[in-house]
């Protein structure tokens, strides 16, 4: 007991010591999100700054860990910094993490780790989620004007998705819409930046503010899949009047032009709904007026079109049925070559095993008169029995690691790749550290069942320019990680998309993948099919009996039990997959012409998403 007591006393006081020390560190730390809660399933920014008091510079890294109620969801370490005297501001994007659905109290522990030591630096809350929420979106609201009228309707509360009284009553609270309000040079500079919301609102002169690198990761954003509302203000620049034409390259001629006073003029009318490739555009002339009142069919249109809300019925499948394809599909990627301990093999094992520590012991050690010793002897033939298992595992299952990916890439007009979707199956012969590269892209665990704990996964670096991510890989224990990039990072195929249009695919009388192979002379080692149009799933040959099945879930958003219909989300890279949605499957206007190729062990998957003109 006297033991027991001072062990106890002497951690209490150095716990104590540890608390003066950090009490009186000359090291302090603020955090300030983005937004007052993250998206749901996307990544989030946030800066830290970091106020360093001390004698001369302090070497390390920072290290951000994102708890629900004390559980870790996420760990991430930045770059190695270097602190002098002052205030050092750090801004980090944190990748996409998956919480309990229907609550959302989220925290951040930072720390700062020298080589000599770890400073804690304190538990900061992010978000509180009301139970009943069951799904978050949020809207980067930057240039609203500032008023303090408390009666006033912002834009941005016009534009929610919970916002006109049809939809709340078949929303109620299973989703909010918050807005991010942000400055203009807060705005990101990359397509992947712009991930972490679900849709972008540019109201007053923010528009026109915009930098030529913030334009061009916005367009990318946008025509991967993201929702733009913009409200130009004042005379524009030339480049931002190109950044508009582009977005509205559908049309045969550029139908948005500059007056004498460099104002926008639109040859499409005062509100503007465009397609650009995946994404959804309005462009408003005028800010619209009377927002209390914005509850005609006009207004409501605009809405549904920006958060492509579906009219229809058509819907993908339950999330549950859904995921259970994709764990189908996934499965046929493991290796096929792989084969268990025959049975004989194990008998003879523990036949052996059973002899040695018993009649072998009693006989060998009663002849020497030593059967004491099988104290010894025992826990070494356990020993050697387990030495030979391993043995055998490695001999019939093999050494190496077996690594396979199913690439999806989204081409656009010309070809031009839009966003990348890579699923990688790493199955490992023994227990290890996996490492992913992250350059421009974000890598994240995916398939819950198989998924590492999220405690045992760390991000190191600057996220997502460049970046590892480390997590546990269990040996024999399948694990499937998703890359995102709006950059392709494998070869791409040069197929001629353009030589056959919508109309041709959605009126063709028979397949409309013959159709596109007799167009673009395409070879035979690739597999043609289609999602859309009014027609059921997809047919395609292959040595993967899950993927017709998979191509049509992955090619149509899945039932969210959200109270309404939706038929896409804005990129965000998680790993539940949602975001590859293309296709309205009630809208017999649009189509997905999908070509395989077989790269074994894996696959590249290519589409391309036709729309007829309304």
């Amino acid at each position: 007991m006297r033991i027991v007591r001072s062990l106890v006393a002497g951690m209490l006081i150095v716990s104590i010591a540890r608390g003066i020390l950090q009490a009186a560190s000359p090291l302090r730390a603020e955090f300030q999100a983005m937004a007052v809660s993250p998206r749901t399933a996307a990544p989030a920014s946030a800066t830290v700054k970091l106020h360093w008091q001390g004698s001369g510079l302090l070497e390390g890294v920072l290290e951000l860990t994102v708890t629900e109620r004390g559980e870790p969801l996420l760990r991430q370490r930045s770059q190695e910094l270097t602190l002098g005297p002052g205030t050092q501001v750090i801004a980090l994007m944190v990748p996409p993490f998956e919480t309990e659905m229907g609550r959302r109290d989220v925290s951040v522990e930072l720390k700062f780790i020298s080589k000599q030591q770890s400073v804690a630096l304190g538990v900061f809350p992010w978000s509180v989620g009301a139970p009943a929420v069951v799904r978050q979106f949020l809207i980067a609201n930057c240039g609203a004007p500032r008023r303090n009228d408390a009666d006033l309707v912002r834009l941005w509360q016009a534009i929610r998705l919970e916002g006109s009284r049809t939809t709340e009553e078949s929303i109620g609270r299973s989703v909010r819409t918050l807005p991010a309000t942000l400055e203009v040079e807060e705005l990101p500079s990359t397509p992947l930046g712009f991930c972490a919301f679900d849709l972008v609102l540019l109201e007053g002169d923010s528009f026109r503010r915009l930098r030529e690198k913030q334009l061009v990761g916005l367009s990318r954003w946008v025509e991967g899949g993201g929702s733009l509302y913009v409200v130009p203000n004042g005379p524009l620049p030339e480049g931002h009047l190109q950044f508009l034409n582009q977005l509205a390259a559908v049309h045969e001629r550029a139908p948005f032009s500059l007056d004498p006073q460099d104002r926008l003029v639109s040859a499409l009318g005062e509100r503007v709904m465009l397609r650009p490739e995946l994404g959804r555009c309005v462009i408003d002339l005028f800010p619209p007026d009377e927002l209390k009142h914005l509850d005609f069919p006009a207004w409501r249109e605009t809405v549904d079109f920006l958060w492509r809300r579906s009219a229809g019925s058509g819907q993908g499948r339950d999330t549950g049925v859904r995921a259970e394809i994709i764990r189908r599909f996934s499965d046929q990627l493991l290796p096929k070559e792989a084969r268990l301990i025959p049975i004989p093999v194990l008998a003879g094992m523990l036949g052996a095993f059973l002899l040695l520590i018993g009649p072998g012991e009693w006989m060998g050690l009663g002849a020497i008169r030593r059967r004491r010793w099988t104290w010894l002897t025992f826990p070494i033939s356990t020993a050697l029995l387990t030495v030979a298992t391993f043995a055998a595992a490695e001999r019939y299952l093999g050494t190496a690691d077996h690594r396979t990916a199913v690439t999806i890439v989204d081409v656009g007009k010309g070809g031009r790749v839009l966003r990348e979707h890579r699923l990688e199956m790493i199955f490992a012969a023994r227990e290890r550290e996996g490492i992913s590269e992250m350059r421009h892209s974000l890598v994240v665990p995916t398939a819950p069942s198989w998924k590492s704990d999220a405690a045992e996964i760390t991000y190191e670096g600057q996220v997502p320019a460049r970046s590892v991510m480390r997590q546990k890989v269990r040996q024999w224990v399948p694990q499937l990680n998703r890359h995102f990039s709006f950059e392709a990072t494998v070869p791409v195929a040069d197929i001629r998309w353009d030589a056959v249009t919508a109309e041709e695919l959605l009126s063709a009388p028979g397949d409309p993948g013959v159709l596109f192979r007799q167009k673009t002379g395409l070879s035979d080692r690739y597999q043609v099919t289609v999602v859309g149009g009014g027609r059921g799933d997809p047919k395609v040959p292959s040595r993967f009996s899950a993927l017709p099945g998979f191509l049509s879930e992955i090619c149509v958003v899945p039932e969210l039990r959200l109270g309404t219909r939706l038929v896409g989300f804005s990129p965000s890279g998680s790993g539940s997959l949602e975001d590859l949605a293309l296709v309205d499957p009630s809208d017999r206007r649009e189509i997905v012409l999908i070509v395989v190729e077989d790269t074994a062990p894996g696959l590249r998957i290519y589409r391309r998403k036709y729309r007829a003109r309304d």
